[in-house]
């Protein structure tokens, strides 16, 4: 993060000096003037979301938001890894994060990208920091503090990129604004999607940079662009994510600082 530099100027006491404090003056008058310079060439370099970054933070990472008191985070050592970790944290009172848990995840078959650079059907998992708009799954949502839906029959998820449902659950067959040739029948994952969280990416709905990247139960191999972790862990999750808390994902490189595209 940019430094503040201060500089201060001292009084001159004796008139057969003001000659020398004139010099002092200008000199520090300089060194002022180079300090606002830097401060105003740091902040064009770096972006508000970026200086305002939570010192608190367990990882190095554009802040969140200050309503976030949950954070999961996801981190591979490289771009084209297909594995890695997921990490929850839980703030404190005092501005600092408790680890709560952690776990190994799968990613897309062709490892991460930049959320800004991602397109759909390249099987890459997005990097940034995204809200958790959602929950779902074929269990019961019982014991879930955020929105979420059960899976039926008549569920998909819509891939269409010509649709105003692009991105987003749709609940009937047939379909009227989603081809069907372009939608995931959630059903047919019965297994991964036991217990699921949606991933906020492309919440906007761009058309080809994707769609439906959740973080599931783990299926028999890596994912298409999700993030997927063991059964166990999802069950955890389910039960820990509060949505009055402002829950964020933050995916990336442990060794990056994770931008929110």
């Amino acid at each position: 993060m940019p430094v503040a530099l201060t500089s201060c100027l001292s009084q001159a006491r004796d008139d057969r000096h003001s000659w020398h404090n004139r010099d002092i003056f200008t000199k520090t008058s300089l060194l002022a003037s180079v300090a606002a310079t830097v401060v105003l060439v740091s902040a064009a370099l770096f972006p508000a979301s970026a200086q305002a970054a939570d010192a608190g933070l367990p990882v190095s990472m554009d802040n969140p938001g200050s309503a976030t008191t949950q954070l999961i985070t996801v981190r591979a050592k490289h771009w084209k890894d297909r594995v890695g970790n997921v990490d929850w944290w839980q703030k404190k009172s005092d501005g600092s994060w408790s680890h709560v848990g952690s776990a190994k995840v799968r990613f897309g078959s062709k490892g991460l990208v930049r959320g800004k650079d991602r397109r759909q059907y390249t099987n890459t998992t997005p990097s940034g920091i995204y809200k958790i708009p959602l929950a779902f799954g074929t269990v019961s949502g019982r014991y879930v503090n955020v929105r979420y839906r059960s899976i039926t029959s008549k569920s998909y998820w819509c891939h269409d990129n010509r649709s105003e449902r692009y991105n987003r659950w749709v609940e009937r067959r047939p379909m009227r604004n989603c081809r069907a040739s372009h939608a995931e029948h959630l059903a047919d994952y019965a297994k991964q999607y036991k217990r699921a969280l949606v991933i906020g990416y492309n919440w906007e709905q761009t058309p080809k940079r994707g769609a439906g990247i959740f973080l599931h139960v783990n299926g028999k191999a890596y994912t298409a662009g999700c993030i997927s972790t063991n059964g166990t862990t999802m069950k955890k999750l389910l039960r820990w994510i509060d949505g009055e808390q402002s829950p964020r994902i933050a995916i990336g490189l442990i060794d990056r600082h994770i931008k929110a595209y």
